[in-house]
């Protein structure tokens, strides 16, 4: 353990001064606020049977872009699918949670 580990001073203000290898750094508890915006998720590309899909190719159930297709009506042999997607928020992206549900399929 070296000598900046855990040297934190707490004021009577509530400012926080933490000690680190090349000075300190300040918070302000009461100054951070939650980020309580929901990301837009976009969904970047498809695969079907684990085979990329192209809008307008042989077979493919695309017209336009995945990016820009609201709904897909797909054949039974078209069974086994591939989402890729992206949150257009770069805020604190590991703290980024995803969830899906796949209705009527």
């Amino acid at each position: 353990m070296n000598s900046n580990d855990r040297s934190i001073m707490k004021t009577k203000s509530g400012a926080l001064f933490m000690g680190g290898t090349k000075g300190f750094n300040i918070v302000y508890p009461e100054k951070i606020v939650e980020n309580k915006s929901i990301p837009d998720i976009l969904i970047t590309d498809l695969k079907i049977l684990n085979k990329g899909v192209r809008p307008g190719a042989e077979n493919s159930p695309l017209i336009k872009n995945i990016t820009e297709t609201k709904t897909l009506t797909l054949s039974h042999k078209q069974s086994v699918l591939t989402f890729y997607f992206a949150v257009m928020d770069f805020t604190a992206p590991e703290k980024n949670q995803y969830a899906y549900k796949m209705e009527g399929f």
